[in-house]
């Protein structure tokens, strides 16, 4: 299962629930700060960029995305054992298209689409001092404007688990 959203649409609470119900996750390796409410190895594993630099130069990277934040560029990665050992996963659409056809077909995507107004009150209670509110919300509105691989696609809110564990067998 791959799960897209826009930013606090809920894809941590989906990831979460699929966890509970036996589903294997590997976080994503990234080189930005660490947010208050993150655990290193939990949320993702933080990396300095020489640590990243050293997994992508030995070709140990299978999806990776960067992001020029505040004048500073920050990697977000899976690497191929994550990829290989891990059943779900949240990724953008630029990672999604590092699947090949194939592996593509193998996968049941999910794509969290809930309002903005919304999404911007989560987001506002959330403690990302090294991230802007706007800057996400744009940000997704560019990345996902004509974003249309997925095989569910959810507007509500309020959405259980139990709808995309039910459909994702």
């Amino acid at each position: 299962v791959i799960i897209l959203g826009h930013s606090g649409s809920g894809k941590n609470f989906l990831l979460e629930g699929l966890i509970e119900k036996g589903y294997k996750y590997l976080p994503k390796i990234t080189t930005r700060p660490i947010r208050e409410n993150e655990k290193d190895g939990v949320d993702y594993h933080f990396l300095t960029e020489d640590e990243y630099n050293i997994l992508y130069k030995n070709d140990l990277v299978k999806i990776h995305q960067n992001f020029r934040i505040n004048k500073q560029n920050w990697h977000y990665a899976i690497t191929k054992e994550s990829f290989e050992n891990s059943n779900v996963f949240i990724m953008t659409p630029e990672e999604l298209t590092f699947l090949s056809k194939e592996e593509r077909k193998k996968c049941f995507v999910v794509f969290i689409d809930i309002p903005e107004k919304i999404r911007r009150k989560r987001l506002s209670k959330r403690k990302d001092n090294n991230d802007s509110i706007d800057r996400r919300i744009l940000a997704d509105r560019v990345d996902f404007k004509y974003f249309k691989d997925y095989d569910m696609r959810i507007n509500d809110p309020e959405f259980e688990v139990k709808l995309v564990y039910d459909f994702a067998f």
